[in-house]
């Protein structure tokens, strides 16, 4: 199932691997948790990218997910013909620290650290100050969703863009319901607490 998801992503991009990049970006879904492990071939490591720590990150099941996505690549590599595929086996596995890095859990925002750290890793943990407060992730979310919603390989672009024009004819209706529902809350939240 995972070398049909990855001939499907090639077939969108044209069919052909063209392997000069020296980095390899492979998502991981865990539960509700994202991250992302980076096949870096100028360093000879699979760079584990993520949002938080982990007592003993090699026991974690983002350190096993690693472990196994990167063995399968290497198959997939192999299986289309490509040299470098048989290098990364013998990849190490890291956690890369960032300055945002915390321990507990933060799964409400990993999709958004991960689209970050898909998009910025050159190799080296870097600086990035929109990530360090959740007002400017926000900001961070808005233009990474524009920026797929229009992208060329977004299948229903037409369809998205013609919601948005529609809920935006609408916007002033829409805007009164939700004005007059907030209204009726207020009330009652003092009715509640008046007694």
């Amino acid at each position: 199932m995972l070398y049909k998801a990855w001939d499907d992503y090639l077939n969108e991009c044209g069919g052909t691997i063209n392997l000069d990049a020296d980095l390899i970006f492979i998502p991981i879904l865990i539960d509700d948790h994202m991250a992302c492990v980076c096949i870096n071939f100028k360093s000879k490591i699979a760079d584990i990218l993520d949002n938080q720590t982990h007592n003993d990150p090699t026991k974690s099941d983002l350190f096993k997910a690693s472990k196994i996505i990167v063995s399968a690549m290497s198959d997939y590599l192999e299986y289309k013909g490509i040299e470098k595929g048989s290098q990364i086996t013998g990849f190490a596995h890291r956690p890369t620290i960032f300055e945002w890095t915390r321990s507990g859990k933060n799964n409400d925002e990993s999709g958004i650290f991960n689209m970050v750290h898909m998009l910025m890793y050159e190799g080296q943990p870097f600086v990035h100050y929109d990530l360090g407060t959740k007002t400017r992730r926000r900001y961070l979310v808005v233009q990474l969703t524009a920026a797929l919603v229009l992208a060329d390989i977004n299948r229903i672009r037409s369809k998205v863009l013609e919601d948005v024009t529609n809920w935006v004819s609408r916007k002033d209706s829409i805007l009164v319901t939700l004005k007059a529902r907030r209204k009726v809350t207020q009330i009652l939240s003092r009715s509640r607490s008046s007694k």
